[in-house]
């Protein structure tokens, strides 16, 4: 009898794998609707713009939204999702009624202007060299060894953290994302965020934000705190390496 138990389950499970092959994921049923969006589409439903700039507690900030609007409420925008080019591009988009919050690692652009006619953005920011030192970090914790095949290279294999954080300073690969702010901002400026938030002070500019959106922002606090400015970097030289990323947010505070 439990062999044949074991049976059932078994080929109830190959029955549902092959099912799920003709059930297209949630990311294939967005990017097939993406087809039909037109240049004139507009969604005022959505009220919020929460752009993540990559290191600046942005998976705790979607934490809070999830628990405060609900899952329908947000459309997440992370690599592998078809929005995330679309609305980098300021190209036609489509997104469901019911979302309220678009919150991800996509850039302002001019166009969601009209695309969202009721939305307002928000965004929070990070130390440069705070923010670069969690990124390595990061990838190398997460072993991303695509990131730079000049970082990541077997003769580096052995540098120290400080070597590594060197090379990808000098990296004409990744100043995209090294020096985040000047291609993430372009030609916007800080009068064009509803809210600006400072991962230093996150705990009181969540509340502020919490005030702005009028609703309850639970506190998820992974990975906010700043890292630690250890492994034998040289705070003072790569500030002035990072000079124009913090003329920038000086702008910003």
């Amino acid at each position: 009898m439990a062999k044949t138990s074991f049976h059932i389950i078994s080929n109830l499970e190959k029955i549902n794998r092959a099912v799920r092959k003709f059930i297209p994921s949630k990311h294939t049923a967005l990017r097939l609707r993406q087809q039909f969006a037109g240049p004139n589409d507009q969604f005022p439903n959505v009220e919020w713009l929460s752009h993540h700039i990559p290191k600046t507690a942005g998976i705790s900030l979607k934490y809070s939204l999830t628990q405060a609007f609900g899952e329908s409420q947000i459309q997440s925008v992370y690599p592998g999702n078809p929005l995330l080019n679309t609305l980098n591009a300021g190209r036609p988009v489509w997104v469901p009624s019911t979302v309220k919050v678009i919150h991800g690692h996509f850039r302002p652009h001019i166009n969601h202007n009209r695309q969202f006619p009721n939305a307002r953005r928000i965004v929070w920011i990070r130390d440069p060299l705070e923010r670069n030192i969690s990124a390595l970090n990061y990838w190398l914790r997460t072993q991303m060894h695509s990131e730079s095949l000049e970082l990541f290279k077997d003769a580096n294999r052995d540098k120290s953290f400080e070597e590594l954080f060197s090379i990808m300073m000098d990296d004409v690969h990744l100043l995209e994302r090294t020096r985040k702010y000047a291609h993430f901002f372009g030609k916007f400026s800080k009068t064009d965020f509803a809210f600006v938030g400072h991962v230093e002070t996150y705990n009181e500019d969540l509340k502020r934000l919490e005030d702005l959106m009028d609703v309850k922002l639970a506190k998820y606090t992974k990975n906010v705190k700043p890292d630690s400015l250890g492994h034998d970097i040289d705070i003072t030289y790569y500030r002035e390496v990072l000079q124009s990323e913090y003329e920038l947010l000086e702008k910003w505070r």
